[in-house]
């Protein structure tokens, strides 16, 4: 819905629902349709943390060219995300989640 003057309402939403499209997703995974959808939500987080990484923190410019340097890198991108994820777990588990929005 949008935001401003144009308060949420059911009758609204029942309105537009026939635009929204549709997510498939496709899996061998034997799970519910809830679980895939919870797991792809975890994956995708993956995804933005690393677009995060490369574009917000830019580490593709640093130019790593030996491979202890590149191991050295790989690490730190690793506690990043380690560190990243164990903030969110928290703020998520105490209804803080929208402070750590980027």
């Amino acid at each position: 819905m949008k935001s401003g003057s144009a308060r949420y309402t059911e009758a609204k939403l029942e309105a537009i629902e026939k635009t929204f499209g549709v997510i498939i997703l496709e899996t061998t995974h034997n799970a519910t349709p809830q679980e895939i959808y919870e797991y792809y939500k975890e994956r995708w987080s993956i995804e933005t943390f690393y677009d995060y990484l490369k574009h917000q923190m830019d580490f593709n410019a640093l130019g790593v060219q030996d491979w202890a340097e590149l191991q050295g890198l790989a690490f730190m991108m690793l506690l990043a995300t380690l560190i990243n994820g164990a903030i969110s777990k928290r703020l998520k588990q105490n209804s803080l989640a929208g402070i750590c929005q980027r």
